[in-house]
């Protein structure tokens, strides 16, 4: 910030203190218009304090390879035991037929993944995490995946 000082030949005191007066008088009335207009000046945060965080499990498919789906539960807390399911495909153009199956897993910590193994296939299979929903999520819409399928030659 910039302070000046009036030199006594250069300015009449008397003007710069009607200046001065002016320029307060401004501010106090843009503040009542500010305070009258419910604008208040910002009032800092309080400094960051340890964060808790809560909020119930959330189960995702989040990735599919050849035979294998990874799940994680990306919600806050851990989540009890839950089962998979993945609907029936095909191999190849040999049409050989992969069943249905369903897995359980005995619970994913908060944040935590994991890896389940299935049959492989060459068609897109349906992966639906919780299909018995025993799980209360935060999610419930988001249990369901595609798991593409890869081409296989017979």
């Amino acid at each position: 910030m910039r302070t000046y000082q009036l030199h006594p030949t250069r300015g009449s005191h008397r003007a710069a203190s009607a200046a001065l007066a002016s320029f307060a008088a401004m501010a106090a009335l843009l503040g009542a218009a500010d305070a009258r207009a419910g604008i208040t000046a910002p009032i800092a945060p309080p400094p960051p304090q340890e964060a808790v965080l809560t909020g119930p499990p959330d189960l995702v498919v989040t990735g599919t390879g050849w035979g294998t789906i990874r799940i994680s539960n990306v919600g806050r807390e851990a989540a009890g035991a839950f089962s998979i399911s993945v609907t029936a495909g095909r191999i190849g153009e040999c049409n050989v037929r992969v069943p249905a199956v369903t897995r359980t897993v005995s619970g994913l910590g908060a944040r935590q993944s994991t890896v389940v193994s299935v049959p492989a296939s060459s068609y897109d299979r349906i992966v639906t995490v919780d299909y018995l929903n025993k799980v209360a999520e935060g999610n419930e819409a988001n249990n369901t995946a595609l798991m593409p399928g890869t081409p296989v030659v017979c």
